[in-house]
């Protein structure tokens, strides 16, 4: 019973922090869309950079998915 506790928490705590490194990528990301979309410059951010951007995190969050139901 006990091992079976400590091998469920070491799980969590391992879920655990996979998901503060990606809600840290995923506040990374949305500031830097953030500064590109109302920064002080005038360059404008490109379709293809933020469709870039946004299916890295589509992929990443798909295979985080799939790992947390196994």
């Amino acid at each position: 019973m006990e091992g079976a506790l400590a091998e469920q928490l070491a799980k969590l705590l391992e879920q655990n922090a996979t998901l503060l490194r990606e809600n840290r990528l995923l506040q990374q990301k949305v500031q830097f869309l953030l500064k590109r979309l109302f920064g002080r410059s005038s360059e404008k951010l490109d379709r293809r950079q933020l469709e870039l951007l946004l299916g890295e995190l589509d992929r990443k969050s798909t295979r985080l998915n799939s790992s947390h139901r196994t």
